[in-house]
């Protein structure tokens, strides 16, 4: 039943989140993320390790997260992050690691080098600094009634909301701001080697 509840039924808030955000539960992660490139890193380039395709893994994330947009499966985030959705992006990564430096030429590599996905790929990092403080500006219910009157879009019983679409362009255009604005700013690169030996001269 625990794995069952949202945040909003749940009888306690603080458990929720406490468990949601648990240190450990990231640790465990972290950990399983470290093993995996230990264990490609571990490959010979003359005995290549068998792997199984990597768009096996690929297509059962899109059916976790499809099956919990339309409300097929009810589980909570917990327990789809760590116990289904990153043991089958770790798999993913490895097998498709595997097929990236493999003489075969899998599809699924070449695919992922096509310019629009290259581009995205370059600002994968501003779209993760960026969607969390855009989906509060859209979604949190304090801070959206406050700028916008209400809250931009509310789950629909068929799916995703047609606002989805909007935020996640304004994450992007966000993102791309973020990265020609900042990250490739020389000013911001210059003061960053500034800092970063102030700091090691601080600690040595």
């Amino acid at each position: 039943m625990e794995g069952m509840l949202n945040a909003k039924t749940h009888p306690n808030y603080a458990v929720f989140n406490s468990l949601r955000f648990s240190p450990l539960g990231a640790l465990l992660e972290v950990l399983m993320g470290a093993a995996a490139c230990r264990l490609v890193m571990l490959d010979h380039p003359q005995a290549p390790v068998p792997s199984g395709p990597s768009m096996a893994p690929l297509l059962a994330m899109v059916a976790v997260l499809g099956l919990r947009a339309t409300g097929a499966v009810q589980l909570n985030d917990m327990l789809t992050r760590s116990g289904i959705f990153i043991p089958l992006w770790i798999m993913f990564l490895m097998r498709i690691h595997r097929e990236s430096v493999s003489k075969e030429g899998a599809m699924l590599p070449q695919l992922l080098c096509k310019k629009p996905l290259v581009f995205l790929g370059g600002i994968s990092f501003p779209i993760f600094v960026v969607h969390g403080p855009v989906g509060q500006l859209f979604y949190k219910k304090a801070v959206a009634t406050a700028v916008w009157g209400q809250n931009m879009a509310s789950p629909q019983a068929v799916g995703i909301h047609w606002f989805f679409l909007v935020y996640w362009l304004t994450v992007l255009v966000c993102a791309q701001i973020l990265q020609k604005c900042f990250l490739e700013s020389p000013h911001v690169k210059k003061a960053s080697k500034t800092l970063e030996k102030g700091i090691v001269r601080m600690l040595s």
